[in-house]
């Protein structure tokens, strides 16, 4: 007789009770895996939640982005096409803008922009690198950050956020054709090592402000003559030294 049906009543007994308490233990076993299964499940199911709500937010924050953009665009149009028009009524003497001093100079080239600070210095990021829409006034070799063409024009001094204007002297300003996330944008490098970049409405524009910022520089370069420089005294005594030269030559 085989040993594993037992040789008694008694053998009998126990590999039946050995068999039940295998069948409970491996019941046990398939549920634990039944919860482990299940609570995998449940994590996968929250971590594609999690991804799918920063993918809404992340969207949402471009649409604002862009929506804010547009809506400053508007009105800075519908400002200056109000300024524009011939039948618009004249201000009265308390709403007229603060005059302008004779010794300000015309802008060069204004118009509403979308900036981004990306560089504080060569080896210092800045802090705060998100798209701010701006309206900007270049004057001579400063270029001036407005809320929009109204406060540009009625109040010069009041900046947007008290911020100070640039100095353009010594710097760069060239298409940003690295930069892929958005269109019609230029960058603009400072001589202190600061950097920039503008979003511009269209191409037109964009080329438009790197022309004029450029001619900055082109200006700088060429400079007064020696001639036009050197005052009449001064070109007197040159003359008297070439002719000494000359006399003592001969």
């Amino acid at each position: 007789m085989s040993t594993e049906l037992g040789h008694s009543i008694d053998d009998v007994e126990n590999l039946i009770k050995k068999h039940e308490a295998f069948e409970k233990s491996a019941a046990a076993q398939e549920e634990r895996f039944s919860a482990l299964e299940r609570l995998t499940t449940f994590e996968l199911r929250e971590l594609k939640r999690r991804q799918e709500a920063a993918e809404a937010e992340e969207r949402a924050k471009r649409e604002a982005e862009e929506a804010e953009r547009k809506a400053a665009l508007e009105a800075a149009q519908a400002a200056a096409a109000e300024a524009d028009r011939p039948d618009a009524p004249s201000p009265t003497e308390e709403e007229k803008p603060e005059q302008v001093s004779p010794t300000d100079e015309e802008p060069a080239l204004e118009g509403l922009l979308t900036r981004k600070h990306e560089w504080e210095s060569t080896t210092l990021k800045s802090t705060n690198r998100s798209w701010i829409a701006m309206y900007c006034v270049l004057k001579g070799t400063q270029l001036h950050f407005y809320k929009d063409a109204k406060s540009a024009k009625a109040q010069p001094e009041q900046t947007l956020k008290g911020e100070q204007p640039l100095n353009l002297l010594g710097a760069s300003a060239t298409v940003a054709n690295d930069y892929k996330k958005r269109k019609h944008v230029f960058r603009l490098k400072l001589e202190s090592g600061a950097e920039f970049l503008f979003q511009a409405h269209d191409d037109g524009e964009m080329n438009n402000w790197v022309a004029r910022i450029t001619d900055i520089q082109d200006a700088k370069s060429a400079g007064p003559s020696r001639s036009q420089t050197l005052p009449a005294s001064g070109q007197k005594d040159d003359q008297k030294r070439k002719s000494f030269f000359t006399l003592k030559k001969n």
